[in-house]
Parts: structure tokens; C-alpha cells; sequence
């Protein structure tokens, strides 16, 4: 399944959908077919940006499975910088005549890894302390005003410690509305936590490969007294056990759904 915030993220970025395709490594058609959606889901147009109706895969031949764990194998005995990586192994195959996509060949080549590699990742249970630190992001809250139904920006912000939980909807989502909400949520608790996380808000952080912080933003950490904290891409084990997924707090399935993240 698509990453749809990091599409968006990426968009608003870059402002091309080319490089977004380029970077995610997915077809011009298929940024465009989900900003669309987000578009319409923030509109009230849709009620969902992702639809879980379940994996149809194609089956793929036994000898094209066989041919990818073959190329597998022989990475054992490679140095680590002349192991086939799954573009490579993808490209081969195709040359070779075998028919399948770039997706079905990384899913089975992370098949093969869960089952052939020892090493797996381990996670240290995170025990937050009192005012330590607290998480933000940001999400969408269903609203009908006037009759007419809207997907409005809401700011979501929680104290690791108790688990107490903000929320703040507004009309947009911009710098302004990111700083108001923090305020805000300091005024409300009385404080301000040593540190807050984020996941990469652009905001926030000017390039999550180096995780540089916005120099205006960091101006106003400064200011309150707190260290903001960008997390790693991909990484939900950082949020510790606070805030909700990113899926489940925008909505982006139905609240009767179970989010699987």
C-alpha cells in the first residue's frame, strides 16, 4: 500500500509530481490518482483516500519465484556493496523473460529476507518521564457547518508521560496554525515539555534526510524552551506509545476500521 502522506509530503515539497514518482520509485499516474483523492477527501467529495478491499495479487510462476531466491542466494557469498538489490534483481529477471512488476519482485525478495535473515530489529521500551516530552501531528476532523460536510485540519498534540491528549481544529494548514496550536496546547497544560517530536512536518523540519529544523521554528522552540525532535521516516517505534498513527488520525480509513499499522 502507498504512502499517501509521504506522496503529499513530497508534492508539497518539490511541487512536481515527476520527481515525487522519480523518488517514491511509482508511475506519474499513480501520484497524480492519489493527490486527487486527497483533494477530494478534504473536500468532503470522498470519505476515504485509501480503500482496503484486500491483496489480488497475480500469480506469479513457481520458476520466476525460484529464479528471484536463486540471485538471493548468491548475494550470501557477495560483499555487501555487490549485492543485488531488488531494482537489480527486477531488471535481471525481466532480461531473462520473466513477467512480473517491480512491486511483486520487492515483495518477494522481503519474503525471503524475513525468513532467511537472522538479525532482526529490536526496540528498547521507551518509559517517558514528567515533562519530558510530548508528540505533535496533525490530522482531519469531520465537521458539518452550514449543511455542508468538511474535512477540517485539526492539530494533535500528547504528553508521553499521561497521556493527555489535544486536539485543535482550524480552517487551514499552515506555519501559523502549526505555532498557534502549540501555544495554545503550553497555555492548556500549564508548561512547556523538554522536547517535541514530529514526523518530518515540513514546518518543522527543512530536509528530513538531515533532519535540519526550520530556522524560524527553531527561533521559536528557542523562544518557549523546547527542543523539537523530527523522527525518523517509516519509524512509529519513535513515537513511543502516545500518538496515534498518522493513518488512524487522519482518517484515512473509517473510524470503524483497525488500523494495522
Amino acid at each position: 500500500m502507498y504512502d499517501v502522506k509521504e506522496i503529499q509530503r513530497l508534492y508539497e515539497e518539490y511541487g512536481s509530481m515527476r520527481k515525487v514518482a522519480r523518488e517514491m520509485k511509482i508511475s506519474r499516474n499513480t501520484v497524480s490518482k492519489y493527490l486527487k483523492r486527497v483533494k477530494e477527501f478534504r473536500s468532503g467529495k470522498k470519505s476515504k483516500v485509501i480503500y482496503k478491499e484486500g491483496a489480488n495479487y497475480k500469480k506469479i510462476p513457481s520458476n520466476t519465484i525460484k529464479r528471484i531466491h536463486e540471485l538471493l542466494n548468491e548475494n550470501k557469498s557477495k560483499p555487501v556493496k555487490l549485492r543485488y538489490t531488488a531494482k537489480k534483481i527486477w531488471n535481471m529477471v525481466i532480461s531473462e523473460g520473466h513477467d512480473l512488476s517491480y512491486t511483486s519482485t520487492k515483495r518477494i525478495v522481503k519474503k525471503w529476507k524475513e525468513k532467511h535473515t537472522l538479525i532482526h530489529d529490536v526496540y528498547i521500551e521507551q518509559v517517558p518521564k514528567i515533562g519530558k516530552r510530548a508528540e505533535f501531528d496533525w490530522g482531519y476532523t469531520p465537521l458539518i457547518i452550514n449543511g455542508v460536510k468538511k474535512m477540517y485540519p485539526t492539530a494533535f498534540m500528547v504528553l508521553n508521560k499521561s497521556l493527555y491528549r489535544y486536539a485543535h481544529v482550524f480552517e487551514n494548514e499552515t506555519n501559523l496554525e502549526v505555532v498557534q496550536s502549540h501555544v495554545d496546547f503550553f497555555n492548556e497544560i500549564g508548561g512547556v515539555p523538554e522536547s517535541v517530536f514530529y514526523d518530518n512536518l515540513k514546518v518543522v523540519v527543512d530536509d528530513p534526510k538531515t533532519k535540519k529544523i526550520n530556522e524560524r521554528f527553531l527561533e521559536f522552540a528557542s523562544f518557549y524552551g523546547f527542543t523539537p525532535i523530527p523522527c525518523n521516516p517509516s519509524s512509529p517505534n519513535e513515537k513511543g506509545m502516545g500518538m496515534p498513527c498518522g493513518h488512524c488520525l487522519s482518517h484515512f480509513h473509517d473510524q470503524s476500521d483497525s488500523c494495522d499499522r
